[in-house]
């Protein structure tokens, strides 16, 4: 480098580019591949209603959010999922391997949630989704899955997939 000559990093552009593509190869590693017809399996939320997947993201696209109680970026996401529901999106939240409906129940009074909610005590439903890390959040149009992550994610995150699913409608 000569003098009053700007500093430019070459090997930035290209470490980014390893970066991001590193980045999206783990989210695909990571991200649940639930069986087909999975959104056509009726389920049971705590409140008592029966629902399915494909039943409630026929319309608009749901937003399916999957935590449990030993989950550590749980807590970070949850915010996010319960402000959208509070905004009128269209959420389900599935609780995974938490205890029993009471346990669950007496975990979501501390947090204020409002959200129809399935319990999964055991893991039998998501059993066979391969969901390796938590939370876990699938985009559901039409009963398909058309955007999922893991890990913490923004609201503003949220909202992008949100928005991108009910484009491709």
């Amino acid at each position: 480098m000569f003098q009053g000559e700007p500093y430019r990093p070459v090997w930035l552009l290209p470490l980014m580019i390893i970066v991001v593509i590193g980045l999206y190869l783990l989210a695909i590693q990571r991200a649940p591949h639930p069986p087909v017809g999975f959104a056509g399996v009726l389920m049971h939320t705590i409140d008592g209603r029966s629902v399915t997947l494909a039943t409630l993201s026929e319309k608009q696209p749901l937003l399916l959010f999957i935590w449990g109680t030993g989950c550590g970026a749980c807590p970070f996401t949850l915010p996010a999922v319960m402000a959208l529901g509070d905004k009128g999106r269209n959420v389900v939240i599935l609780v995974r391997q938490s205890g029993d409906d009471i346990h669950v129940i007496r975990q979501l009074q501390s947090r204020n949630l409002a959200l129809p909610v399935v319990n999964d005590p055991d893991g039998t439903l998501t059993a066979d989704w391969e969901i390796g890390t938590l939370p876990a959040i699938l985009i559901l149009s039409k009963g398909k899955i058309v955007s999922s992550t893991t890990g913490w994610t923004s609201e503003w995150g949220i909202r992008l997939r949100l928005w991108w699913a009910k484009k491709s409608q």
